[in-house]
């Protein structure tokens, strides 16, 4: 199940973002959950409340999140160590070389 969570501040501000969670999680134990952890990095005095909302996977949000939680996990192509410029001279030098 995918959920937007969204805290509201005492200064009218709102932060949100979209979370991923088992099928078998109830909205108000996320909501729960999302409050105390609010509370731990902003204060009481700062939070004043949190709504969750579950959200279909084609929303566009989901999709977004899904693509860069996949761009995290992908991890770039290994180096030779060789600088950039470096290979691509050696590539065109064994292209134009006549002992090839």
């Amino acid at each position: 199940m995918y959920v937007r969570i969204t805290v509201h501040l005492t200064n009218g501000q709102q932060r949100s973002g979209i979370r991923h969670f088992p099928d078998s999680e109830q909205l108000e134990g996320i909501r729960t959950h999302a409050f105390k952890l609010s509370v731990e990095v902003l204060g009481r005095g700062g939070i004043k409340d949190v709504t969750v909302e579950a959200l279909p996977a084609d929303d566009p949000a989901v999709v977004a999140f899904i693509l860069s939680d996949h761009s995290r996990k992908t991890s770039p192509e290994q180096s030779s160590g060789e600088h950039p410029f470096t290979k691509e001279q050696h590539r065109r030098q064994s292209k134009t070389s006549p002992y090839n």
